[in-house]
């Protein structure tokens, strides 16, 4: 499996993942699953879905904030040119 280096060919962080996507921050499988399993221990089998649904919940409503003060903006700017006009 010695593949001649070409020069400028990007070498793989983990030899033994390579054909397979990374995840964001750079954790793998293997470091997904024992942060899932310190999870499962900490909350326990019946609250690990009531905090699921809770961080989804919070992603939501960051997501719908941050897009609102994107569009606020703009409307000013709408509200702006109408005066002038």
């Amino acid at each position: 499996m010695n593949r001649p280096r070409i020069r400028g060919a990007r070498i793989p962080r983990r030899p033994w993942a390579e054909g397979t996507s990374e995840m964001p921050f750079g954790i793998g499988w293997p470091e997904l699953m024992i942060v899932l399993v310190i999870v499962l221990v900490l909350f326990g089998a019946s609250r690990v879905p009531e905090v699921g649904k809770a961080l989804g919940k919070g992603i939501r409503e960051f997501k719908s904030s941050v897009e609102s003060k994107a569009e606020a903006p703009a409307a000013a700017e709408d509200k702006t040119e109408a005066k002038s006009d």
